[in-house]
């Protein structure tokens, strides 16, 4: 399956490096889209493939983000038997050398009750 998604924001703020600026804030107007492919995979395990970016329309060379910051991910999800559940993604900036990993095991031990375990291995640049 194909989806895409876009949010429009007008005036949200951003954080300025000019110190001229009385509130260390600037108003950007923001295009916001992703675009993302979903694959149903043999043994109920899902594969999300998503491309995303954020086009400052108003860009301020002042602020700490770029006019166009676009990224990618890869999520894969399954169950390993009926109560035990893993997830695990990664995602990256394409302008940038950020990146996360995100594993995560989630455990159904009674009906409308689970445990779920993961975390968040951040790396890139300082």
């Amino acid at each position: 399956m194909f989806k895409g998604e876009t949010v429009y924001s007008i005036g949200r703020q951003f954080n300025v490096t000019n110190i001229n600026q009385p509130n260390g804030l600037v108003r950007q107007n923001n295009i916001d889209y992703t675009l993302r492919f979903d694959f149903s995979l043999p043994a109920d395990t899902r594969l999300n493939l998503q491309f995303f970016q954020r086009v400052a329309t108003n860009h301020d060379p002042d602020t700490l983000a770029d006019k166009y910051g676009s990224g990618v991910s890869v999520r894969i999800d399954g169950k390993l038997d009926n109560k035990v559940g893993a997830r695990a993604l990664v995602a990256r900036s394409l302008n940038r050398s950020d990146r996360i990993f995100r594993p995560k095991v989630t455990w159904v031990f009674e009906k409308n009750w689970r445990l779920e375990v993961g975390v968040d291995i951040f790396s890139g640049r300082r």
